[in-house]
C-alpha cells in the first residue's frame, strides 16, 4: 500500500517519469516501515494493530504529497532516520551509494560546463544568423556550418560515457534535460534554416520583377523554421524548473522570453510572406499609395510624411503612376476644400489639427488603419481609383 502510494505522488527530482516513480515508492515504503519500526508491535490487540498500520500508511502519504525541494528536504529525514534505525551493513551500503552519487555528480558537472560553454557560442552563432539572414548568404552558410559542429560538441560533452551515471543523480539529471533540449531544438532550427541560407534576396527579383513563386516557397521555408523554434518553446516550457540552480533557472528565462519573441517574429514573416502575396499582383493588378516618412518631426505612426508614391503592382512588376511631395497633395486638399469626417475616432483625437489641408499631420495617430481611412477622402477628391493598399514606410523601411 505504502509504494502504491508513493507511485501517485508529485516529487519528480530526477525528471524522468519511471526512476521518480520508483523513489517515489522506495520512500513512501522506507517511511512506512520507519513507522512500523519505531511503534509496539507484540501483543497489541486488533484494534491497535490496525491504527499501527494506519499510521504506517499515513506516513508514507507525507513525502509522497510534497512537491519541490520542500519534498527532497523530506525525503533525506526519511533516509537519514531510515539509516539511523538500521544496521551497520545498510549504513555501509548507503555510505558507497552517496560516494559514487557524489562522484558521478562532480562528473556531470564537469560535462555540463563544457556543454555550457558550447550552448553560450550556439546562441550567439544563431544570432548571427538572424542578422546575417538575406544579406550576406555565403556568411550565414558559414555560421550554421560552425553552429553544426558546436552543437555536435556541446551533445558529445552531454554524452561522454564518465558522466552518463549523473544522469540518474537527483536534480543534477533535470541540468542533463535542460541541456538536451536546448541541443535538439537548436539542430532542428539550424537544419530547416538551412533552405533559407541558400537564397540571396537579389535572387527574388528579376529584371526588375518580385518572383513571386520563389517568395511563396520561401514563405513555406520559413513556416518550418517558425515550427521547429515553436517546438524548442515547448520543450523548454515543458521543463520543470523548479529543480534548476539559481544561475540556470535565470538563463532559461531569459532564453524562453528571446525564444518566445523570435518564434511570434517568424510566425509573422511567414504569414506575411505569403499573404502579401495578392497585394504584390498574384492574383491581378493592385494599387498601391504609399507614405515616405522621416523620423525628422515627431508622429506616432512612422514619423513626418514628406513624400508619397502611388504605384501599381502586377504579377509582381511595379508600374509607377505618380509621386511627388506632401504639399502637392495639400495644395488639392485645399482647393477642394476637403474637411475630415471618418473615421469619427481620428477626429475627435485629432480633428483639431486640421490634418487634411495639412496631410504632414495625418500620421499623427499611432493606429495606422485610422491614418490610412483619413487618407482615403483626398485620394477619391482627386479623381484616381481607390488604392487597394494605403501604407507608410520611414527611412528604415
Amino acid at each position: 500500500m505504502a509504494a502504491l502510494i508513493g507511485l501517485f505522488g508529485r516529487v519528480d527530482p530526477w525528471g524522468l517519469p519511471l526512476v521518480d516513480a520508483f523513489g517515489r515508492a522506495l520512500i513512501g515504503t522506507t517511511a512506512a516501515w520507519i513507522v512500523l519500526r519505531l511503534l509496539p508491535r507484540a501483543g497489541l490487540p486488533l484494534m491497535a494493530r490496525g491504527g499501527r498500520a494506519a499510521m504506517a500508511v499515513g506516513a508514507s502519504m507525507i513525502p509522497a504529497a510534497l512537491d519541490g525541494w520542500i519534498a527532497l528536504a523530506a525525503w533525506a529525514i526519511v533516509i537519514v532516520v531510515a539509516l539511523a534505525l538500521g544496521g551497520p551493513i545498510l549504513r555501509t551500503a548507503a555510505g558507497l551509494l552517496a560516494l559514487i552519487a557524489v562522484a558521478a555528480a562532480a562528473a556531470g558537472g564537469v560535462a555540463l560546463v563544457q556543454a555550457a560553454g558550447d550552448i553560450e557560442d550556439l546562441q550567439s552563432q544563431l544570432t548571427a544568423v538572424e542578422d546575417e539572414l538575406f544579406v550576406e548568404p555565403d556568411a550565414v552558410v558559414t555560421t550554421l556550418d560552425r553552429a553544426e559542429a558546436t552543437i555536435e560538441s556541446a551533445r558529445s560533452s552531454l554524452d561522454v560515457w564518465w558522466a552518463r551515471p549523473a544522469r540518474l543523480v537527483p536534480v543534477v539529471s533535470h541540468h542533463f534535460l535542460l541541456g538536451d533540449s536546448v541541443v535538439d531544438s537548436s539542430a532542428a532550427i539550424v537544419e530547416a534554416a538551412r533552405p533559407i541560407a541558400d537564397t540571396d534576396a537579389g535572387e527574388l527579383i528579376e529584371l526588375g520583377r518580385l518572383d513571386l513563386d520563389r517568395i511563396d516557397d520561401l514563405s513555406a521555408v520559413v513556416a518550418v523554421v517558425a515550427a521547429a523554434a515553436d517546438t524548442g518553446l515547448r520543450d523548454l516550457e515543458d521543463l520543470d524548473r523548479r529543480w534548476f540552480l539559481g544561475p540556470a533557472r535565470t538563463e532559461v528565462d531569459e532564453a524562453l522570453d528571446e525564444l518566445r519573441e523570435r518564434t511570434d517574429t517568424l510566425d509573422k514573416l511567414a504569414r506575411l510572406s505569403h499573404d502579401a502575396l495578392p497585394y504584390l499582383g498574384a492574383d491581378g493588378p493592385q494599387r498601391w499609395f504609399v507614405l515616405v516618412c522621416t523620423p525628422a518631426e515627431a508622429r506616432a505612426s512612422c514619423g513626418f510624411p514628406g513624400n508619397w508614391v502611388e504605384f501599381v503592382m502586377d504579377d509582381g512588376a511595379t508600374d509607377l503612376v505618380d509621386s511627388g511631395r506632401i504639399n502637392s497633395l495639400e495644395v488639392d486638399a485645399v482647393e477642394a476644400d476637403l474637411t475630415l469626417s471618418d473615421p469619427p475616432e481620428f477626429v475627435a483625437h485629432y480633428g483639431r489639427f486640421d490634418p487634411v489641408p495639412t496631410l504632414r499631420k495625418i500620421t499623427h495617430t499611432p493606429d495606422l488603419p485610422s491614418t490610412a481611412e483619413a487618407l482615403a477622402t483626398p485620394h477619391d477628391e482627386r479623381g484616381r481609383p481607390p488604392p487597394h493598399l494605403i501604407a507608410a514606410v520611414n527611412t528604415h523601411g
